[in-house]
C-alpha cells in the first residue's frame, strides 16, 4: 500500500484527449485488462501508465483461458508476478476454477510473493474437498505444480538462481479475504486463513453455508486485528459458541461487523458494546437478544449505521392485538430508547445532580438521560419492527436530531397520523424507506413531501428524490 501510495504521489495523472485522469483510475482500469500483449501496448502509452499496470489488484476474468492440466494456473501465477499484483478477483468463467487449482495458486510455490488480497466470491472450487482435503500439504502442491510445468523438475534446479520456493516462504500475508457464497469449510480457514490471521484485517464470509463452529473457533485463536467482518447468514452458524471470543479479540479494531441472520444471544451483544470502534453494525434477523441488552447499541460513541430489520423483540409479540399489542409495543419502545431518551423537566422538586462527564438526571418524576455515543447513529434500520410508539419516542430522543437515513419498510401496522406527526420532527432525515408499508399511499406520501421537503421518500422499487 505503501508503494502503491508513493506511485500514486510521483504520478498524480495523465492526460488524454485533452483530459486529466487520476492514477488511480488508470490502475484500476488497466487491472481488468488479464493478457499479456494488451498489458505490453498499455506500458508504452507513458511513464504513468507503465506504473499503473503495476501492483494494485488484477481482475482475472474469462480472457484468460485456463488450460487443461492446469498449464492455466502456471500462467496466471506468472502474470501476477509480472505485474507485481497485490490482489487476485476472480470474474467470470475463472470463479468455475477447481479446487486443486486454486490451492497450488494459492497455498503452494505458485503463490504471488505480494499477493495480500483475494477476492474469491462465488467460487465454486473453494471448498474443503478440493482446496484443503484431509492430508493435503505443501508438498503435494510443489510436486503438482512441477507436474503441470509451474517449477522446473527436482533435478534441473540451478543453483544460480533459486527456484520461486524462497518466493513461498517469504509470501505476504493475507489482509483482505472475500469469500461471500462459497463452500469454505473447516479446512480452507486452516490452510488459507489461519496463517494470516494477526494480518487480517477485511474478513467476509457471508452466506458459507459450510462454515461451522470449528471454524469460528480457529478464527477467534488466530485473528486480533479484523476491521470488517461479515459473517451473515452462515448457516452452519447454529449456536455462534466462539463469537464472544472472537469479538472480544478485535473489540479494540472492529469498524464494521454484519451478523444477519446470526443466533446472536444477550451474551454477545454484551460484547459487541465493548466494541468502541464499532462504525456499523447490522443485526437483521437476529431474535435472540432482549430490548434492554439492545439498547445499550445506541451508547456506542462511534456507531454511525445500526440495522436491527426483522428483529422481532423490538415489537409487539405475534399473537397480541388492539389495546394490548399498542401497549406493549410502547413499554418496549421505551426500554430501547431509555439510554438515549431526552431529560425531562422535574415536576417534584427533583434536583439535576452533575459532575464532571456525568449526564444522569436525578430526583423524583426526571427521566435519565444518557445520551453518550447517540448523535453520532445517522442510519438506523427498522424494517417490519417499527411501531408507531418507537417512531414517536425515537423523534422525541437525541437521535432525533441527527438521524438521517431510516429504514421502515414492511412495517403496515403504522397509523398515519401519529407517525406523520413524529417523522415530521425528524429535520435531519435525508432518505426513508418506505416500500410495503402503510405510509406509501399518495395521501401519506404527499403530506411527508410538504413536512420533509429535503427528504428522498422512496416508496417503490423506483427510487425517485423528492422535489
Amino acid at each position: 500500500r505503501a508503494r502503491a501510495a508513493a506511485r500514486a504521489m510521483q504520478f498524480p495523472n495523465c492526460a488524454m484527449a485533452g483530459t486529466l485522469v487520476p492514477f488511480e483510475l488508470v490502475e484500476r482500469v488497466l487491472s481488468f485488462v488479464d493478457d499479456n500483449p494488451s498489458r505490453w501496448r498499455a506500458s508504452a502509452v507513458c511513464r504513468c501508465w507503465r506504473e499503473a499496470g503495476r501492483g494494485g489488484v488484477a481482475a482475472v476474468g474469462s480472457k484468460l483461458l485456463l488450460a487443461p492440466l492446469g498449464a492455466g494456473v502456471a500462467e496466471l501465477s506468472g502474470l501476477l508476478r509480472a505485474r507485481e499484483a497485490t490482489g487476485l478477483e476472480l470474474l467470470g468463467l475463472t470463479r468455475s476454477m477447481p479446487g486443486p487449482w486454486l490451492r497450488s495458486l494459492l497455498l503452494g510455490p505458485l503463490r504471488p510473493p505480494l499477493l495480500s488480497s483475494l477476492w474469491l466470491a462465488q467460487a465454486s472450487g473453494l471448498n474443503d474437498e478440493g482446496f484443503a482435503p484431509p492430508g493435503a500439504d505443501l508438498e503435494d502442491a510443489e510436486a503438482e505444480a512441477r507436474e503441470t510445468g509451474g517449477l522446473p523438475a527436482a533435478g534441473d534446479e540451478d543453483d544460480d538462481e533459486p527456484c520461486q520456493r524462497p518466493f513461498f516462504k517469504k509470501r505476504s500475508p493475507l489482509e483482505i479475504v472475500d469469500a461471500s457464497f462459497t463452500s469454505l469449510g473447516d479446512g480452507c480457514v486452516r490452510a488459507l486463513l489461519c496463517p494470516s490471521g494477526s494480518s487480517l484485517r477485511v474478513l467476509r464470509l457471508a452466506h458459507c453455508v459450510e462454515l461451522s463452529e470449528h471454524a469460528l473457533g480457529a478464527l477467534a485463536n488466530a485473528c486480533c486485528a479484523l476491521e470488517i467482518l461479515e459473517l451473515r447468514f452462515c448457516r452452519g452458524l447454529s449456536a455462534c459458541v466462539h463469537l464472544a471470543p472472537l469479538l472480544d479479540c478485535n473489540a479494540k479494531t472492529l469498524q464494521a461487523l454484519d451478523l444477519s441472520g446470526l443466533p446472536v444471544t444477550d451474551t454477545h451483544v454484551d460484547a459487541l458494546c465493548n466494541c468502541k470502534s464499532l462504525t456499523e453494525l447490522a443485526l437483521f434477523g437476529c431474535t435472540g437478544f432482549g430490548v434492554s441488552v439492545a439498547s445499550g447499541l445506541l451508547t456506542l460513541p462511534k456507531l454511525t449505521k445500526l440495522d436491527l430489520g426483522n428483529c422481532a423483540q423490538l415489537a409487539a409479540p405475534v399473537g397480541s392485538k388492539g389495546a394490548t399489542a399498542v401497549t406493549m409495543a410502547a413499554e418496549r419502545a421505551t426500554v430501547f430508547l431509555a439510554r438515549v431518551a431526552r431529560a425531562k423537566p422535574s415536576t417534584a422538586g427533583g434536583s439535576r445532580v452533575a459532575g464532571e462527564g456525568d449526564c444522569s438526571v436525578q430526583g423524583e418524576g426526571t427521566a435519565v438521560d444518557a445520551s453518550v455515543g447517540a448523535a453520532s447513529l445517522r442510519s438506523l434500520g427498522l424494517f417490519r419492527v417499527a411501531s408507531d410508539a418507537l417512531i414517536s419516542k425515537l423523534a422525541q430522543s437525541h437521535l432525533g436530531s441527527s438521524l438521517e437515513e431510516l429504514d421502515l419498510r414492511g412495517c403496515a401496522k403504522l397509523s398515519a397520523g401519529a407517525c406523520l406527526s413524529a417523522l415530521g420532527q425528524l429535520k435531519a432525515l435525508r432518505t426513508l424507506e418506505l416500500q410495503a408499508s402503510s405510509l406509501a399511499g399518495q395521501d401519506e406520501l404527499a403530506k411527508l413531501a410538504a413536512t420533509l421537503p429535503g427528504c428522498d421518500l422512496r416508496a417503490s422499487r423506483a427510487r425517485q428524490p423528492n422535489k
